[in-house]
């Protein structure tokens, strides 16, 4: 009698056990989806933001090289003058193109 309630005992531990398990593994496949997405989502808004920072270096006349030369030297003043410099000589183009 004793032997048959322990078998009962362990038999529905097992079960509880199995159940929990398996509510573990569909928990560890969404925690590993939503990691992904998290991944996924923080990608596209680097792309983003890359774009928008190409397109500003691409208005203000300078390229990714410049400004990490400018950067690794300290010297950012050589990279302001040239922005200033490209900024007015598009004005002058722009200005001056209105006027034929």
């Amino acid at each position: 009698m004793v032997n048959s309630k322990l078998d009962d005992s362990i038999a529905y531990e097992n079960e509880r056990l199995n159940k929990l398990l398996k509510k573990r593994d569909e928990l560890d496949r969404k925690i590993k989806e939503s990691k992904t997405k998290i991944e996924k989502y923080s990608l596209l808004k680097n792309n983003q933001q890359f774009i928008i920072l190409s397109d500003s270096l691409v208005t203000a006349g300078v390229n990714f090289d410049e400004i990490i030369t400018a950067l690794s030297s300290g010297n950012l003043y050589t990279l302001q003058h040239k922005i200033e410099s490209s900024k007015s000589n598009s004005s002058t183009v722009v200005s001056g193109s209105s006027f034929k």
